[in-house]
């Protein structure tokens, strides 16, 4: 802590000004482009998604908005805004190029109209703004805005085109209705000494029309800061930073790159501008003039840091090689950097490819021949850097930065002692399609917990998007491991397809969705537990398989099922095509009459299939029919092994095909009219027995659709999959352990009809950890004290879950500490520490690198503390680790690393200090005491959320240091902290004196399902009433709610607590019960499984009723058929008549007829075959 100054505590005051209100809001918010000023792009508060939900079953679309124009804005999150007249909502905010500005409600599908909406001017024809084609067809609102939760104002920059003039303004408008504020909005203006580009008599001005404002909005310390670009490259232009007051519109600074030379542009791929704790700026600029290492004022090419608000350059940093990436048109500020936290170093990286690791105090300005003054530089990407990068402290490799430029594949560098690897620690299996511009990527998280790091990657599908609109894919990887993809919108394009990709505008996650910006005029909504595909009947579903080059699609009426597929095709060691398909277990079959098939190439195949698994290279076996090559018999024996054929008969649609499964025997056949079969061919195919079944169409050609119709569809066997079973076998339930706890889970697992892929293990609804292989378990380290509900959830290879009954332990205090005491290690310390008492003594060692910033590393003795109450501590000694190291005491809302706190701390040669963080994640904040050391007493207070720090030489003459308003909850943590700020070695304070005096915490209710029991089973469409008791043994229930896995389905606020849940599916559900006590606490019930099953189908019933038996007619005869059919549980599709095995023709209504003409002279047989829905 070193790097502490008093001439920081003004500024860090400033920084509680804007942050505090954040406070305000107990969800996650997203006010500014990339998350935070640091644009880190990560949300490290996302609860609900995990690396185990977001699937292609339990993660899809949920809705769409509709919106006037184009979205290059990221997409911002605000909770619990009160809207005008409209109550309250939590509210996603939307802005287009055609300058509207929409507030969505964010959660309610059926709400699709905006709570507010308001245009802000005509927008600008972008052949007024250039002649490249780029943007098109209008220019508006391009940038980021940023939200300011003080004062509840949505800051914009809206380009209009108004009687001929151009006009950039700044608006501010209420969150809660649209209105202008503060006497906005302002037009843009500004001008500098310069004899650059456009200058007019040594003034250079600001030129709405060529001027682009691409960068995110920065509001920092009361200032919006804007910056500008150009138009693609159309001259003149430079690149400008503006800062504007938040509450009064005027404008406080201007700052200009090449005042003296042209170009210069800051558009950094729509990155805002970025700002440290200390309240400087940092941005990068694009090709232009440079001269600023010989005495001139121009920064082209350049990585810059700027003072505020006076915008005055503090430091900065040119590459050696910028005359030749100027002349190769390379931006180094194609992307924009990003603060590294915790670390003094920032990242950038443009088209060169380049990655720029520069240290903040020190950036290296330019050297000849080298960039060797500068922490790092290294080839880090194939193409152009677009996407900038993102990062995560992950649980198995630490800090990790990722990135994902053109022409390349998405890569994840580790950062280790303040250099990044230059060899990826991990890189997806796919690359994006050539052309611009890359992936746009966010990162969602729980903290650093191990299964919730996602790695979100917006990106054309399969064109370039440089001067084109294109489709678009949504992907979502595990961050711990981005080679595993978890999920893409095309997997179930029917249902989560994006439409057209919004360049340049990453996806918004927040509080378990994902909103994403389209250039369809429309923004998109994906979330847990989307809606089957409507086009297609229950259990089926479709997806495409492989790397189609176009996405597919299925579709049902009337019994037929028409299926879209692209693909190059179904052979070799991987496949391409699109699959309708629903789950079957063991022995079974389908059969298919392929009525047509469209030409695509002369090998199209269109047929049914029996596959392992969904991957391109999965065992399988099809029988095909193609347009030009006859049916075949062909299957895949291993997985991604090549695939064998055996030619049919040379025949085309229509013609049935029937695939068989006996144990690992598989059979083809085909038939022309669906009675009498031809054995194809026969093998022998190790695959589990559960599997996917159905109808695979692929067209032979990546650039086209084949078209397929298949009807007479029939599937037997047993279709539902089985889920599997699970118990926890270690620890018992009641078991207890010492702090800090190493306890070893144990589960046994089994699935009765295939294999378990994977046991989940849960403390509570948090996921521990994961097996994927038997025997199952997970070593929870360091537990600290506590009470903990732990449960296991299988996953069998079809995707069933089942959750295993709840086992309750106990953790105590550390056996050095007395009750209620106990002692772990916060955040990531480099040696472990420990703590212990004798007669009085509190004894505590840590290491780490601080309590400081935005996360913190310490040991720290603590008990649970609810309500006002104070903590007093005499600090008897303290070891000389560093003159930073510190020990007080100090009251935590929770134990995370960077939890809000106050901390009244002693150092060893910095004297006393009050410090706190203000809201979670947020920087610290520190007032100086007086110059002491230990022996010395340390005090803090908590009223309300007033909390004070006092320090005394004598334990009774008390002197306030300093006092400050921290929003925390009731129930938090109040201890002993001991840093080392060395986290090499261990710090060892005494503390004793030591008294606490507060509220008793409050006790957690009880919660258990008293109905339905575990395991029982019901019919769809299933009424189902849920039934749990509560209990408060000091206070009382406020509320149960119940869920569905993580979906909550209803609340109930009184005793007896019930809820009842209708028209339920067939399917496998997990239930939970919650419930709330009148101080907030929360438990969940052990959960309870059950199964709906689908109601039997009865067949229909048909009868001739003309003509009667024995008929006779004289040819040429002209014979009308009828028959009556119904169904007692559904309804009837269709009517076949046949004269033997050959289909005279199809009825879809009743009365069911056909007339055969000109009937010849014989004996005949009639028949006709009722179908149901």
């Amino acid at each position: 802590m070193s790097r502490h100054s008093n001439s920081l505590v003004p500024l860090l005051i400033l920084v509680f000004i804007l942050l505090a209100p954040l406070a305000a809001w107990s969800q996650v918010t997203i006010l500014t482009q990339h998350n935070d000023i640091s644009r880190t792009g990560a949300n490290l508060n996302e609860t609900t998604l995990t690396t185990s939900n977001v699937n292609a079953y339990q993660f899809g679309k949920l809705f769409s908005r509709t919106v006037d124009g184009q979205i290059y804005a990221q997409l911002l999150y605000v909770p619990n805004v009160s809207i005008l007249n409209k109550g309250t909502h939590n509210v996603v905010y939307v802005a287009t190029m055609n300058n509207s500005v929409y507030a969505f409600d964010a959660d309610d599908p059926s709400a699709a109209a905006p709570l507010w909406q308001i245009n802000l001017g005509p927008p600008v024809p972008y052949q007024d703004c250039t002649t490249y084609t780029d943007i098109t067809p209008v220019i508006g609102i391009t940038s980021t805005p940023v939200v300011d939760p003080s004062s509840n104002t949505l800051y914009c920059v809206a380009k209009t085109k108004e009687n001929n003039n151009y006009f950039q303004r700044l608006h501010a408008l209420d969150l809660t209705s649209g209105q202008e504020k503060f006497g906005g909005p302002v037009a843009i203006q500004a001008s500098v000494p310069g004899t650059g580009d456009g200058s007019v008599n040594g003034t250079l001005g600001f030129d709405p029309l060529r001027q682009l404002n691409r960068p995110g909005l920065l509001l920092l310390n009361g200032v919006i800061y804007l910056a500008f670009g150009s138009h693609g490259d159309t001259s003149p232009f430079h690149g400008w930073v503006i800062g504007y007051s938040a509450t009064t519109l005027q404008r406080v600074a201007v700052f200009n790159s090449t005042p003296n030379g042209g170009l210069g542009g800051i558009w950094q791929a729509g990155q805002a501008l970025l700002a440290d704790a200390g309240g400087y700026i940092y941005l990068m600029t694009g090709n232009g003039s440079f001269d600023y290492n010989t005495g001139g004022k121009n920064l082209g090419m350049s990585i810059l840091k700027l003072s505020t608000p006076g915008l005055t350059v503090i430091d900065w940093f040119t590459p050696y090689n910028v005359g030749s990436l100027n002349g190769a048109d390379e931006d180094l500020g194609s992307a924009g950097p990003l603060l590294i936290p915790g670390t003094n170093l920032l990242l950038g990286g443009g088209k060169e490819g380049v990655f720029h690791l520069l240290n903040r105090s020190n950036m290296g300005h330019f050297q000849a021949g080298s960039n060797s003054q500068i922490v790092q530089n290294f080839q880090a990407t194939n193409g152009h850097i677009h996407g900038s990068p993102v990062y995560w402290n992950s649980p198995s490799n630490g800090p990790l930065v990722y990135v994902w430029s053109e022409q390349d594949y998405l890569k994840a560098f580790k950062l280790v002692n303040g250099l990044l690897q230059t060899t990826p620690v991990a890189t997806s299996t796919m690359p994006v399609p050539s052309g611009m511009p890359g992936a746009m990527l966010s990162l969602s998280a729980n903290a650093s917990m191990a299964g919730t790091g996602i790695v979100w990657a917006s990106h054309p599908y399969n064109a370039d998007a440089n001067h084109a609109v294109v489709a678009g894919i949504l992907r979502a990887f595990d961050a711990s491991n981005v080679t595993t993809e978890l999920w893409n919108s095309k997997q179930n394009a029917s249902r989560d397809d994006l439409g057209n990709f919004a360049k340049f505008s990453p996806p918004t996650v927040a509080n378990g969705k994902v909103y994403l910006a389209t250039f369809s005029n429309q923004l998109v909504v994906y979330g847990p537990n989307p809606s089957a595909s409507p086009s297609l009947p229950s259990p089926w579903v479709d997806q495409d398989i492989g790397n189609v080059g176009i996405a597919g699609s299925a579709s049902y009426s009337s019994g037929t099922f028409t299926v879209v597929g692209s693909g190059m095709d179904i052979w070799g060691t991987g496949d391409e095509f699109h699959y309708v398909y629903q789950s079957l277990s063991g022995d079974g079959q389908i059969v298919a009459r392929l009525a047509s098939q469209q030409s695509t190439d002369a090998w199209a195949k269109a047929g049914v299939m029996i596959r392992e698994t969904l991957g391109v290279g999965s065992r399988h076996a099809m029988m095909a029919i193609t347009p030009g090559n006859g049916s075949a018999f062909q299957r895949r024996l291993t997985t991604g092994d090549t695939t064998l054929h055996t030619f049919g008969s040379a025949i085309t649609a229509p013609y049935w095909v029937k695939l068989v499964r006996t144990g690992n025997v598989f059979s083809g056949y085909q038939s022309s009219d669906g009675t009498n079969w031809v054995l194809v061919e026969t093998d022998t195919i190790t695959m589990a027995a559960g599997v996917y079944i159905g109808l695979a169409v692929t067209a032979h050609n990546d650039t086209l659709l084949c078209t397929a119709t298949l009807d007479n569809i029939s599937v037997t066997g047993s279709t539902s999959n089985t889920p599997p079973s699970v118990s926890l076998t270690s620890p018992n339930n009641g078991a207890s352990f010492t702090a800090p706890a190493s306890i070893t889970i144990t589960a046994s697992a089994s699935d009765s009809d295939g294999s378990v892929s994977k046991v989940d293990f849960y403390q509570g609804t948090a996921l521990l950890g994961t097996d994927t292989s038997s025997p199952y378990s997970f070593t929870w380290n360091n537990v600290a004290a506590g009470s903990y509900t732990l449960t296991a959830k299988a996953t069998d290879n079809l995707g069933a879950t089942s959750t295993s009954s709840a086992v309750n332990i106990t953790v105590s205090g550390s056996s050095g500490l007395p009750t209620p005491w106990a002692d772990q290690d916060i955040g990531a310390v480099g040696v472990a520490g420990s703590a212990s008492y004798a007669s009085g003594t509190f004894s505590v060692a840590g290491s780490g690198v601080d309590i400081w910033n935005t996360a913190d590393g310490f040991h720290y003795a603590y008990q649970p503390f609810s309500g006002d109450g104070q903590i007093v501590a005499r600090v008897a000694s303290l070891q000389n680790s560093d003159a930073w190291a510190k020990a007080g005491v100090m009251i935590r809302e929770t134990l995370g690393a960077g939890s809000t706190h106050a901390l009244m701390a002693i150092t060893v040669g910095n004297g006393s200090a009050f410090q706190r963080r203000l809201t979670t994640g947020g920087a610290s904040l520190h007032i100086f005491g007086a110059v002491i050391t230990a022996p010395y007493w340390v005090k803090l207070v908590r009223t309300g959320n007033t909390f004070s720090g006092y320090e005394s030489a004598d334990g009774a003459n008390w002197v306030l240091v300093g006092t400050d308003t921290i929003t925390m909850a009731a129930g938090v943590y109040a201890g002993l902290a001991v840093t080392a700020h060395n986290n090499t070695v261990l710090c060892t304070a005494t503390l004793d004196n030591v008294s606490l005096t507060g509220t008793a915490p409050n006790a957690p209710p009880s919660v258990s399902i008293t109905a339905p029991s575990n395991g029982a089973s019901f019919t769809a469409p299933a009424t189902i009433t849920i039934r749990a008791s509560a209990s408060d043994s000091d206070g009382t229930v406020s509320k149960v709610d119940f869920y569905q896995s993580a979906t909550l389905l209803g609340t109930a606020t009184s005793s007896p607590y019930s809820f009842t849940w209708n028209n339920v599916a067939a399917g496998s559900y997990s239930l939970t019960a919650k419930a709330t006590d009148n101080s907030g606490a929360t438990t969940s019930s052990g959960a309870v499984s059950i199964t709906v099953n689908a109601a039997a189908n009865n067949p229909p019933t048909i009868s001739l009723t003309s003509p009667v038996n024995g008929s006779t007619f004289t040819a040429p005869a002209s014979i009308t058929i009828t028959a009556s059919a119904s169904d007692s549980d559904g309804s009837v599709s269709k009517v076949d008549f046949y004269q033997g095995t050959a289909l005279l023709g199809t009825d879809t209504s009743s009365p069911y007829s056909f007339t055969w003409n000109n009937v010849a002279a014989g004996s005949y047989t009639l028949t006709a075959k009722a179908t149901d829905n």
